[in-house]
């Protein structure tokens, strides 16, 4: 299901990104399109941070397509029924994000990196553990935000200690970001100081610009009954209103939502512990119950790709896939009756299906080629892998049929030939 705005197309998508070629192929069709291999990413060094208060314009890189991912409310340290895996989530997430060939050029963690404590010793180890499991992400060009569970305990200091400064700015390929702390205070506030800084990193921004900017809690009263708000975000929106192009991604509500506040566009991402109810659809904020067969449990991130300095971010959600249920598919069925024949029932399948993509000219041929039986054959246990996981055909292409999949996952595991 999409949901716009002028601008910016939301699309669900699994744990596959598309290639350069894929952008090029689809970029008639609305927007709906997200892109891994752009010309320019590279993660070999930290974007520069300037310092606060305005000053000179700093020289602006080219612009060129770039894409980052937002991971948002991780919690570690959670314990409890609303997430019996909740000691796998992350990790699995990181192993997903490393298995893609094409890195984004940085990752951004919204807040709530932790999960709340009021033992100092234990937070400072969940960030020890958080910041340990995050390091092997392949892109190592991470940003950090603080949560009300990271920070507001203590004002701050543990996360400090671990991830640095609580707001910052930083310029990447001529769009400005700005990180915002709306959590470590009571109530959000971002308060008098860091909206006088806001206030300067606006100014410095050019009119056609884009400024996208990142914060823990929403900006606008979204439901204040549940802490879904910032005490003086109503200051920071205004703030931003001075320029026509401004994209907000926050977290903290656990749950996809989009909304305007003038020119302004706000972006919840989803969790990845547990879900929570629509603003109000409950009566109180709680977690919603964990569903062993689901795939995704409700959880996931997003990934933001910007097409040059002004353009409106085109966001692509990719849900978790849970490795336990990806595998609790046909493919584990008994192969006590003879493999499909490829040449008779597989063949026609994949060529309708996949061949575009994995032969010739095809945007994937080059890290996977079905262009010669032994090629398929050699590619088996993979193509079952990202069938059961639900990752192939991608978005915006037409889902298998279950049909389809469980003739593939059966030829792929029975050995057929």
């Amino acid at each position: 299901m999409e949901r716009s705005r002028p601008g910016v197309v939301v699309t669900g998508m699994t744990e596959q990104y598309f290639q350069r070629r894929d952008l090029l192929a689809l970029a008639g069709l609305g927007g709906v399109v997200f892109a891994s291999a752009l010309s320019g990413c590279s993660a070999a060094s930290q974007p520069p941070v300037f310092p606060s208060g305005g000053g000179a314009q700093p020289p602006l890189k080219p612009a060129s397509d770039f894409f980052f991912l937002q991971l948002s409310d991780t919690h570690w340290g959670f314990e409890g029924p609303p997430n019996p895996e909740s000691a796998v989530c992350l990790k699995q997430t990181v192993q997903a994000i490393n298995a893609v060939e094409t890195q984004p050029d940085f990752i951004v963690f919204t807040g709530d990196l932790t999960h709340k404590t009021d033992d100092a010793k234990e937070r400072r180890a969940r960030m020890a553990q958080f910041k340990e499991i995050v390091g092997g992400l392949r892109t190592q060009k991470l940003i950090f935000l603080p949560g009300e569970h990271d920070a507001a305990a203590d004002a701050g200091e543990a996360y400090r200690e671990s991830f640095g400064e609580l707001h910052q700015s930083f310029e990447h390929q001529g769009v400005h970001f700005i990180a915002l702390d709306n959590a470590s205070a009571p109530g959000g506030a971002i308060g008098d100081a860091q909206l006088e800084w806001l206030k300067g990193e606006v100014e410095r921004v050019p009119a056609d610009a884009a400024l996208v900017v990142l914060a823990h809690r929403p900006l606008f009263d979204l439901y204040p009954e549940w802490d879904w708000a910032t005490a003086d975000g109503a200051r920071a929106i205004e703030l931003l209103s001075k320029r026509d192009n401004v994209s907000v991604f926050y977290g903290h509500i656990h749950q996809e939502n989009h909304h305007m506040t003038g020119k302004i566009a706000h972006h919840s991402a989803r969790s990845l512990i547990f879900p929570l109810p629509a603003p109000g659809a409950a009566p109180k904020r709680a977690p919603l119950a964990w569903e062993p067969t689901s795939r995704d449990h409700g959880l996931g991130h997003r990934a933001i790709r910007l097409a040059g300095k002004s353009a409106q971010p085109a966001i692509t959600e990719m849900p978790f896939v849970d490795a336990a249920a990806a595998t609790a598919t046909p493919a584990a069925q008994s192969c006590n009756t003879p493999a499909p024949s490829y040449s008779a029932e597989v063949q026609p399948v994949l060529e309708k299906r996949c061949f575009g993509c994995h032969t010739g000219d095809g945007s994937a041929a080059d890290d996977h080629d079905f262009s010669s039986l032994q090629r398929v054959l050699a590619e088996r246990q993979d193509i079952a892998k990202q069938i059961g996981a639900h990752a192939m055909p991608p978005a915006p292409k037409q889902k298998l049929s279950s049909d389809e999949t469980s003739l593939l996952l059966r030829w792929a595991t029975c050995a057929g030939s």
